[in-house]
């Protein structure tokens, strides 16, 4: 399980004990926000995962999917950084009516 930091720290807690198999969690910090509410659209990493990905089914979790923008950021990431990536996601909730782009 990779969670998106801070907004998906207590879902994944959540999640991963109500998920009857064992997980390992990696988190990840993103930022496509500067000063206020909107985003820039440009994607960055404040922190990356710090255990190798490869060949690993990874479950994605996010708090809020807002424009998208970030979500597709990271699935692009990660499956760049990965060979054998399985990619499931997660979120708390979605903002559908605000939604640039879907995968």
């Amino acid at each position: 399980m990779v969670g998106v930091l801070k907004g998906s720290i207590f879902f994944l807690s959540d999640l991963a004990r109500a998920i009857d198999l064992p997980v390992r969690i990696e988190l990840m910090g993103v930022s496509s926000y500067l000063d206020g509410n909107e985003t820039t659209g440009e994607v960055r990493i404040t922190h990356d995962v710090t255990t190798p990905m490869g060949g690993r089914h990874l479950l994605l979790v996010e708090d809020i999917v807002d424009t998208g923008l970030t979500m597709q950021f990271l699935l692009d990431n990660l499956q760049a950084a990965t060979a054998g990536f399985a990619e499931s996601v997660s979120c708390l909730l979605e903002k559908p009516a605000r939604t640039k782009c879907v995968r």
